[in-house]
């Protein structure tokens, strides 16, 4: 006994196992990925501030802050997207972990219960008593009667007053 509970154990300990697994390397990837999003980003202003100083015209200045913006949005659009699609992937394996482990637990539960549960000798089943044959019994129609809602007396009794009296008095003092 103590032995398959030892086995039901580490059993159901190995989904824990690899979730942990899962969740440091999906953390791993989610902050390598924001990594390379915050150096690019960090790398491309640097440039575009540097490429911007040289710029004496202002329309031309509007223009590539557009398009600068333009590309950061982007950038943030797709770092998203990645980040989201790699969310995705873990909680798909996540998912596929447990219901494994589910199925691993109750088939394991069910080999045990099958294991411990005595089976009858062969001399018990020989001697099986035939069951006894139901009869069908008609009962004649019985008519009820639906009942009348009541309406409900309400009887309202007034409370006794309260009245509070402080037990000491209180001073209060200004400064001006």
């Amino acid at each position: 006994m103590f032995n398959q509970f030892t086995d039901l154990f580490q059993t159901s300990s190995d989904p824990i196992d690899k979730l942990v697994k899962l969740n440091i390397s999906t953390a791993n990837a989610i902050a390598h990925q924001q990594g390379l999003l915050i150096t690019s980003l960090f790398n491309d202003s640097m440039s575009f501030s540097q490429k911007i100083m040289t710029t004496l015209d202002i329309n031309i200045f509007v223009a590539e802050q557009a398009k600068f913006s333009a590309y950061v949005q982007n950038e943030l659009t797709d770092a998203i997207k990645q980040t989201s699609e790699t969310l995705t992937h873990a909680q798909k394996d996540a998912e596929e972990i447990l219901n494994d482990s589910f199925a691993v637990f109750s088939t394991k539960v069910n080999d045990n219960l099958v294991e411990n549960v005595a089976v009858a000798p062969e001399v018990l089943n020989k001697n099986k008593t035939q069951p006894a044959k139901q009869t069908a019994v008609q009962t004649s129609a019985q008519t009820t009667t639906k009942a009348v809602p009541k309406k409900a007396e309400v009887k309202a009794t007034p409370k006794a007053e309260v009245k509070a009296t402080p037990k000491t008095e209180v001073n209060i003092i200004s400064k001006k």
